[in-house]
């Protein structure tokens, strides 16, 4: 992910404006346009951490490598439909870019469950929120009201009962955060990466690994002649 342009906005003449956090030498924002996402982190991540005394965490909206040590991140907006190559991205593409992510190094990544921009179907937003329980990073988030209780009651149910399985996970979640801080190793693997190069492995970008011992399908596509309002039947 490179820098969005709002993102320099703050930096009117970057020729002569320097980040705080590089000072010996000084650099110019110029000088450190690539590596903008270590200074993001390094310059607020950081200090905001040893200001306040707590673990390092932050949210890395720009990122490059070595920006990975300071925080999250997510794959940026994305359209509420299952698939749209050709725009944003729907849940098929952005599942392809959590998995490309995370074997780049960035083990704390998830997406905008439900799609940012707009609001998704019933069925789109259960399929999509089930598989970002399997994440490092979950939040149902964007434009319009993304929020659980909104939805008809089978789909408040089947949610929470994906939301208390994440719960149920917090410990085996929490050792492979330790591990991927300690070795790298991100927390979700693609099929590749767990089966040490199993022949097609290499070609399946809607499934994955959380650490060695859970693997996870999701449901990535429109259930054929199924309904998506309250009165569908719907199966976990």
């Amino acid at each position: 992910r490179g820098p969005a342009p709002s993102d320099w906005a703050w930096a009117p003449q970057p020729a002569t404006s320097y980040f705080p956090s590089f000072a010996s030498p000084r650099r110019t924002v110029d000088e450190l346009r690539n590596v903008y996402g270590v200074a993001y982190g390094e310059g607020l991540v950081t200090r905001a951490a040893r200001r306040v005394g707590s673990r390092l965490i932050g949210m890395a909206r720009p990122g490059g490598p070595g920006s990975q040590r300071f925080g999250w991140t997510w794959t940026a907006d994305s359209t509420p439909a299952w698939r749209d190559p050709g725009g944003l991205g729907g849940l098929r593409e952005h599942l392809r870019a959590v998995l490309g992510l995370a074997m780049s190094g960035f083990s704390t990544v998830g997406f905008d469950i439900g799609g940012w921009a707009g609001v998704a179907s019933d069925e789109l937003y259960l399929r999509w929120f089930q598989a970002g329980m399997y994440l490092p990073y979950a939040s149902a988030h964007g434009e319009g009201d993304h929020t659980v209780f909104a939805r008809p009651r089978p789909i408040i149910d089947l949610c929470r009962a994906a939301l208390e399985r994440r719960y149920r996970l917090l410990p085996y979640l929490y050792s492979l955060h330790i591990d991927a801080n300690r070795t790298g190793v991100p927390m979700i693997r693609s099929l590749a990466f767990e089966t040490s190069g199993e022949p097609g492995s290499e070609a399946v970008d809607d499934q994955w690994f959380v650490g060695p011992w859970l693997m996870v399908a999701p449901v990535v596509e429109h259930a054929s002649g199924a309904s998506a309002d309250a009165s569908a039947t719907w199966r976990d």
